[in-house]
């Protein structure tokens, strides 16, 4: 899924008005064979979390609990508009399994007259993971949001540090990252309709241990179902790195690599089954079903959509990101699960940071005439002494198409009449420059969900 390059600019796929009935023709479909009575369970499961019906359309999204940018931000709105426009049941995921990227933000600060961006950590402790970081504590939290509300006090941030004095209000409360996170995006929301719970909630309901035994006890199958399909993909978008969309499973002498991670006291590390025992790198776990008692069982991307897809969600909603790796899924469905695959639905957007959007066109364009028509600038004073370049220039450009020579003499002759006017085009070449930097900063895709107003972006997906 392509990134919608200009502001304020949405990509769905499908269109939002046909995800009623992709909700509809995905419950019609049969149930996976392997799964027929699993997914019953499953939902009823996640109805016990939740607090929804294990029988109504339920449409799910899920992201890692970072300060999301709006692009992101804009499928957790669209689950309520979901329940608004056409009654549907919505719920959320926060993928508290994956790697912890450093808390931090973009910010746009000016610096010495030139608008810049700067990164603004957050101080917090823990694993690796994001399900082992803990919240920061309350002076962390002042201590960041001054940091930010220092650098938007210029012009350019004038607006986004409106929307995000709010911050001030929210009170951090003592747990996990991933509770924080995805408290403080509800709180910025307001009252949202849909429920939202942890990923490594979600592994710990027997269902989902149903579906890990059963990729488990099939280990190898699965393995060469997925590394096939992962080859043909591969070959489709001629992509070179192995690593892309995910690497392969490892099929090695006696052993297999399961599509699961072990989470434990904060580290990360594959699965492999050999000998019909679950190991961890080069450390045994014991046999399959006494490691799943461990509750540290863990999915990686295809096992969470494949569970996703096939086990809770009626319509699963992806990102730009996951919607690439999502052929590769829809070919294990169908090849290893001998079922038809349920359509999914992508949602991204580009918004830029509020305020002008400054253009470097008409400079762009003024420098562009300095350069090839100098005369057209020069004092009176300059021209006269000029005058025999100018009019050599003027013959050469009558003779129509130039040649080599040709060519190189309008060259000269442009360079002779820039002299007098170099200090001008220099200056407007930094006003080029700085006013494209600007631009870059302002438009910049990636500022957190809090520099903009919940409202602002409810009133966008209206128009969808």
């Amino acid at each position: 899924m392509n990134i919608p390059p200009g502001n304020r600019e949405a990509r769905l796929n499908p269109a939002l008005e046909l995800w009623p009935h992709l909700v509809e023709a995905n419950r019609r479909l049969p149930p996976a064979p392997l799964l027929e009575d699993l997914r019953p369970q499953a939902r009823r499961e996640f109805a016990d979390l939740t607090g929804l019906s294990p029988s109504q359309p339920l449409v799910m999204t899920g992201h890692q609990p970072e300060f999301v940018h709006p692009g992101i931000w804009m499928r957790f709105l669209l689950l309520d508009l979901l329940r608004q426009r056409w009654g549907l049941e919505s719920a959320a995921f926060a993928v508290d399994s994956d790697l912890a990227d450093e808390a931090a933000v973009e910010v746009p600060f000016l610096c010495r007259g030139d608008l810049l961006r700067r990164r603004v950590e957050l101080a917090t402790e823990g694993g690796a993971t994001y399900e082992s970081r803990m919240a920061p504590s309350t002076e962390a939290w002042h201590r960041f949001c001054n940091a930010i509300e220092e650098a938007l006090a210029c012009p350019a941030g004038a607006r986004a540090r409106l929307a995000f004095r709010r911050a001030g209000s929210f009170i951090p409360q003592a747990g996990s990252f991933p509770a924080f996170s995805v408290a403080l995006r509800r709180f910025w929301e307001g009252t949202p309709g849909y429920p939202e719970i942890l990923l490594s909630a979600i592994t710990r309901i027997p269902s989902f241990g149903r579906f890990f035994l059963l990729l488990a006890e099939q280990a190898l199958s699965f393995a060469e179902t997925l590394n096939a399909a992962l080859a043909r993909w591969r070959v489709r978008h001629r992509a070179r790195s192995t690593a892309v969309p995910f690497p392969d499973l490892e099929i090695g002498p006696g052993r297999v690599e399961l599509p699961f991670w072990w989470e434990k006291e904060g580290t990360r590390s594959p699965l492999f089954l050999k000998k019909g025992q679950l190991w961890t790198q080069d450390r045994p776990l014991g046999a399959i079903e006494e490691a799943r008692v461990a509750a540290a069982i863990r999915p990686r991307a295809v096992s969470l959509t494949l569970f996703m897809r096939l086990c809770l969600a009626d319509l699963f909603l992806h990102g730009a990101g996951g919607a690439d790796y999502e052929e590769v899924t829809d070919e294990v469905i169908q090849r290893f699960f001998r079922a038809t695959p349920p359509a999914f639905a992508s949602a991204t957007l580009t918004l830029f940071l509020p305020g002008e959007e400054p253009s470097a066109g008409s400079l762009k364009r003024l420098l562009r005439d300095l350069e090839q028509r100098p005369e057209r600038y020069l004092a009176n004073s300059q021209r006269a002494t000029l005058t025999p370049v100018i009019t050599q220039k003027s013959a050469t450009m009558a003779l129509g198409k130039l040649d080599r020579d040709g060519y190189r003499a309008l060259q000269a002759a442009n360079e002779e009449l820039r002299r007098p006017l170099r200090g001008q085009i220099t200056a407007l070449e930094k006003r080029v420059a700085a006013a494209e930097a600007t631009r870059e900063v302002l438009s910049f895709r990636g500022y957190p969900f809090f520099f903009f107003q919940p409202e602002e972006l409810r009133e966008l997906l209206a128009t969808l």
